[in-house]
Order: structure tokens, then sequence, then C-alpha cells
């Protein structure tokens, strides 16, 4: 049989296994991109084949090969105050006001 469609090309290779690997990447790039975007925003993935044919006599070789890029997730801040001890999670120049619990207050008040 003479290949003359992408489609039986791609199918042929490895056995069929090249042709799942390839999608299976390609979706999980594709859902990369959604999750960097989010809602409204933009990102870009980009999946580079390479196809490489060795012809020796009447036999032709071919290895194909796939990269991806994919865009990453921006993570959120996290806001800390730099101390002479350390990193803070509370403001140096700030009093800490005497709370108390009220809930045991209550619940000592109910008994």
């Amino acid at each position: 049989m003479i290949i003359k469609d992408a489609r039986e090309f791609f199918a042929m290779l490895e056995d069929g296994q090249f042709s799942s690997d390839f999608m299976d990447d390609f979706n999980a790039t594709m859902q990369k991109c959604r999750d960097a975007a989010g809602g409204k925003g933009k990102a870009k993935g980009v999946l580079t084949l390479k196809i490489q044919i060795e012809v020796e006599g009447v036999s032709a070789k071919v290895d194909v090969d796939y990269t991806t890029k994919s865009p990453k997730v921006p993570r959120a801040s996290t806001l800390f105050f730099a101390t002479d001890r350390g990193l803070s999670d509370s403001h140096p120049k700030q009093e800490k006001l005497p709370f108390r619990d009220v809930t045991q207050s209550r619940n000592a008040a109910a008994e």
C-alpha cells in the first residue's frame, strides 16, 4: 500500500503509539494554556514536531519526535514582613490588640 494520507502516516508511526502520545501531550498543553489564561487572559503553548527520514537503498527509516512548551500557570504571592528576626506574618509596627475568646465566655455563662 502506498501511503498518500497524513492521517494514515501518523497512525502507522510506532504502531500507533506516537499518535496516542502526541495527542495526550497536545491535550495536556491545551489544558495548561487554559489554566494559565484563566477566564479572560491569553496563553500560548507550542508543540514542535520533528520528522527525520533516512534512506538507504530502497529502505526509508522514519524517526519522529516532538517537544512541548507550555505556559507557566501564575502562582499567587504571599505577603510577609521583613523584621530583624526574620519573616513575620504580622506588621512589626502594629500593636497586637488584646482580643479574648468570646466562645469560652459564652459557654461559661450558659453553665
